[in-house]
């Protein structure tokens, strides 16, 4: 998956490189941050916002809407993916489950 300054996310074949998938505009702001962990893609924007995606079959499975007030620097799954954590630029950190 690469998500690009034009608000963008595209997924990508690793092995020739060509697009299998354009989700489109679907942020309202750049990505910034992008994580996976086997079921879900989750990727968030300059405006705090946070999307879930099915990795299945691409589909949206849950808007966070803004949970940050400023850019999301990092997402972070469990290894057990009971939770998830995001911070931003300015060091606030979130616990979502």
């Amino acid at each position: 998956y690469t998500g690009s300054d034009d608000k963008t996310v595209k997924k990508m074949s690793i092995e020739d490189l060509t697009i299998t998938k354009d989700f489109g505009e679907i942020h309202r702001s750049w990505i910034w941050c992008i994580q996976t962990n086997g079921e879900y893609l989750f990727t968030s924007d300059g405006c705090g916002t946070l999307k879930q995606w099915r990795i299945d079959d691409d589909s949206l499975a849950k808007d966070y809407g803004q949970i940050h007030q400023h850019w999301i620097y990092s997402i972070v799954a469990t290894n057990d993916d009971q939770h998830l954590f995001t911070s931003d630029n300015m060091g606030e950190l979130q616990l979502l489950r």
